[in-house]
């Protein structure tokens, strides 16, 4: 339960995706004070447009934060050694593996940890229109909690996050990203394919490597 004459002291999170809006908030001292709603967006208009109509219309969002942070989830994404890029290299490090489509594209950068940033691209547009309806919103990609609870607290561990039609392994050893990657999830059996494949490439063990899944299929077959 939120008190929301303390809103100041919450968090609010904002997960887009083509398949929907998440809204939560938090309390980050206290884990039982939450709470969050889904949202379906109106197909026909802009994602700047259905956010502001989200936010005119859900109680959630009829509040002042202390932190408003933005999660980008369709967006392409790659990680790097902190030591090998800055936000001055970014852009040109990013476009390397994806070349950008248009000029609107700003390529963002976020540490996941002190040795790994993530690139990532949005368009300037919504980051526009994003700061206008949440005055001082951290973007970020939907990946970096993902990333930062994989690493949180040095353990290996191998973890697939499932989300629509795609999937993100990561593979952490010795405390370190070892892997990561996206793949199709269209089918259950291509998702078991790349997993399996990633799996053998890695040499990791069936008896002492645990695999943790996380998220939601749209086919959960």
């Amino acid at each position: 339960m939120i008190v929301y004459s303390r809103s100041n002291e919450y968090t609010l999170s904002i997960r887009v995706s083509a398949d929907g809006f998440c809204f939560a908030a938090h309390h980050p001292d206290s884990s039982s004070e939450y709470a969050f709603q889904t949202y379906l967006p109106d197909l026909q208009l802009p994602l700047p447009a259905n956010l502001k109509k989200a936010k005119e219309t859900l109680p959630l969002l009829q509040h002042d934060y202390g932190r408003v942070q933005l999660l980008l989830a369709d967006g392409n994404y790659t990680t790097v050694p902190t030591e090998y890029v800055s936000e001055a290299s970014a852009r040109d490090y990013f476009v390397e593996s994806f070349p950008l489509t248009t000029a609107r594209q700003e390529v963002l950068m976020t540490a996941v940890s002190p040795q790994v940033a993530m690139l990532f691209s949005a368009d300037k547009t919504l980051l526009k229109w994003i700061d206008t309806l949440f005055p001082g919103v951290k973007v970020a990609h939907a990946m970096l909690p993902v990333l930062r609870f994989a690493l949180h607290d040095g353990s290996d561990r191998v973890l697939c996050y499932l989300h629509g039609r795609r999937m993100d392994v990561v593979c952490v050893r010795n405390g370190q990203l070892q892997f990561v990657n996206t793949f199709d999830n269209d089918t259950a059996d291509n998702a078991l394919y790349y997993l399996l494949g990633v799996w053998q490439t890695l040499g990791l063990s069936q008896t002492d490597d645990v695999l943790t899944l996380a998220g939601r299929a749209t086919d959960s077959r």
